[in-house]
């Protein structure tokens, strides 16, 4: 994790606090740093106050999926499908549901 990009990050969310971008960018420096408990935080910060950001939903999946939140992790990554395709974002949404694909798959394995 960077803290000199993390203290900015946060310092411009100050001074723009309705940037989901900055909220999303904070939630991905705590993943980079392994912190997921607080990269959970900022992602459920970012999808209650911006439930149509799209990027939020694979990585707030992959965060609580890390986290052993399963259920929740697969709850999250079918609604980033839902809120991606009515957005027009088709490439997220099949880039989550390839990610939901494979994970089925791995678990048919056991």
């Amino acid at each position: 994790m960077n803290e000199s990009r993390l203290a900015q990050l946060k310092a411009l969310l100050d001074a723009e606090p309705n940037d989901p971008f900055l909220i999303y960018g904070i939630a991905q420096e705590y993943i980079a740093g392994g912190i997921f408990p607080e990269a959970k935080s900022w992602f459920e910060k970012l999808v209650a106050e911006h439930p149509d950001y799209v990027p939020a939903y694979y990585h707030f999946g992959l965060c609580l999926y890390r986290l052993e939140e399963d259920e929740r992790a697969f709850s999250v990554w079918r609604k980033g499908v839902e809120v991606a395709q009515a957005a027009g974002n088709r490439k997220t949404a099949l880039e989550i549901k390839e990610l939901l694909a494979d994970l089925a798959d791995e678990e048919d394995e056991w």
